[in-house]
């Protein structure tokens, strides 16, 4: 008896979870926005409501550069994904070398 009024009150917050995610899947997108974005909606109406437009213009193309910096980094990481590391240094370190200086190029 247990197990069928779990099983109910189960269900009826599966119905209530449905309900809600239909309401929030109905609302209006501005142009270009997917699917799921609300959060993005509400950081950026947030930072709008305290900051100036200006700034908002700023951020926008610095959140964009970020991204395309961890893009940078990730394919960097693909490329490397499919060669082999190299057998004479150490994996995860650098290769050092030394450079000799000249005579005239040493400080006196």
């Amino acid at each position: 008896m247990a197990d069928t009024t779990r099983e109910a009150e189960l269900m009826a917050r599966l119905v209530e979870v449905e309900a809600r995610l239909a309401e929030v899947e109905a609302r209006p997108r501005e142009p270009g926005m997917q699917a799921g974005t609300h959060l993005g909606d509400a950081i950026d109406a947030l930072l709008a409501a305290v900051l100036p437009a200006e700034a908002l213009v700023h951020m926008r193309a610095a959140r964009k550069e970020q991204l395309l910096a961890v893009r940078a980094v990730l394919d960097r990481w693909i490329e490397l994904a499919g060669h082999e590391p190299a057998k004479h240094a150490p994996a995860g370190r650098r290769r050092r070398e030394t450079i000799p200086l000249a005579e005239s190029q040493a400080p006196d």
